[in-house]
């Protein structure tokens, strides 16, 4: 989803943490080197959205980044172990991490391990369908989103399986094959321990506030595929997640089970493609809470030089009760154009329309759009 591009810098090699140690030299392999890279944007976002209710601004201006570091060494034996870890640039609030994807891997010929905090193979493998620039395409939950003044669907229309977070867990990948991939997902629980955890976590769901859902035991599948058909570029992906109401003293307490699905062909300058999303939420059901989702996402783009431009149709249903939903219907154009090497000038327009069956509920409707300046580094 984001470009993960890094930089040459070299910073200091983790092996000098532990001089004094074992002595070095007992190794022909060399100590872990990271290097430097991210991202950091700043955007500017305007808004219709008479009908949302409030005293919202038709206008702002914002900032967002990650400092990302990765390196990798090859043990004596063939295999390369590897760390990454990633620093917000901007203070996200409401406690979420200010450092996120931090994990130690491990790969050769028989795949890849990553073991610590980041996402599910479910969600990584993925395919999202094309856009002209992620940044303002109608599945993108960062920049020029409408306000959606209590509609129970989300305020974007995603595919991406984010079950369990960035929450501790091991994932597997597979060496592609012919074309093909599989991941595997194992995850303990979906909260997120921060350092060491000293006498262990609560396993009993005590405590747990009705309505958070708190899953448990969670795996995930990931599959996709990548090939060329005479003239034409596939991709293709299969997710699948299943996690454990972990209080099942909930009246309404369900386990979570989510499925996407996502196909992309392409043919020299010109993608085309769609991808596909449904959830069976976990957590309280109506009570309280809400039901199942579903979203389904269909674009296109095309390149000419330096200019990347597409078209997107989105559309999601949230349930809220038996027999009622709420939805959303998105379109969105949007473009990208290279301005330098790691620079590019990102532009793009939505029209959201909200819906609902729910006497006295939230539909509001309204257009957003605005331009940013992308930076890779």
């Amino acid at each position: 989803m984001k470009k993960q591009l890094l930089g040459t810098t070299t910073l200091v090699a983790a092996g000098l943490l532990i001089a004094g140690g074992p002595a070095q030299d007992a190794f022909a392999a060399e100590p872990i080197t990271v290097g430097f890279g991210g991202n950091l944007s700043v955007t500017a976002s305007f808004f219709d959205q008479k009908d949302t209710g409030g005293t919202l601004r038709s206008y702002q201006l914002d900032d967002t980044g990650e400092a990302q570091f990765s390196g990798s060494t090859e043990l004596d034996n063939g295999i390369t172990v590897g760390v990454r870890f990633e620093f917000e640039l901007h203070n996200k609030g409401g406690g979420s991490d200010v450092v996120d994807n931090r994990y130690i891997s491990f790969s050769g010929g028989f795949g890849e391990v990553r073991i610590g905090s980041f996402g599910n193979v479910a969600s990584a493998m993925h395919y999202e369908n094309p856009s002209g620039a992620w940044e303002f395409s109608t599945n993108s939950p960062s920049n020029a989103v409408l306000s959606r003044n209590g509609n129970a669907m989300t305020s974007f229309v995603g595919t991406y399986q984010f079950t369990g977070g960035n929450a501790q867990k091991i994932n597997y990948f597979t060496p592609r094959i012919n074309g093909v991939q599989l991941g595997l997902t194992y995850q303990p629980d979906n909260v997120e321990t921060q350092g060491p955890q000293v006498g262990g976590v609560d396993d009993s769901g005590a405590g747990v506030t009705a309505g958070t859902g708190n899953q448990s035991n969670i795996f995930a599948v990931g599959l996709n595929y990548q090939g060329a058909f005479d003239a034409a570029n596939i991709s293709a992906s299969f997710g699948y997640i299943h996690g454990n109401e972990e209080d099942e003293s909930f009246a309404n307490g369900e386990d979570i089970d989510s499925v996407s699905a996502a196909l992309t062909i392409g043919w020299g300058a010109f993608n085309v493609g769609a991808a596909y999303k449904h959830t069976d939420q976990g957590g309280t059901h109506f009570a309280g809470g809400v039901g199942s989702q579903e979203t389904v996402g269909v674009g296109f783009n095309h390149t000419v030089g330096d200019l990347t431009w597409g078209l997107e149709f989105s559309h999601g249903d949230q349930e809220t009760g038996s027999g009622t939903e709420d939805g959303l219907t998105a379109f969105g154009a949007s473009a990208t154009y290279g301005i330098g090497p790691g620079i590019s000038f990102v532009t793009g327009v939505k029209y959201y329309e909200y819906d609902t069956d729910t006497v006295g509920g939230a539909a509001p409707d309204g257009a957003t759009g605005g331009f940013a300046i992308v930076t890779y580094f």
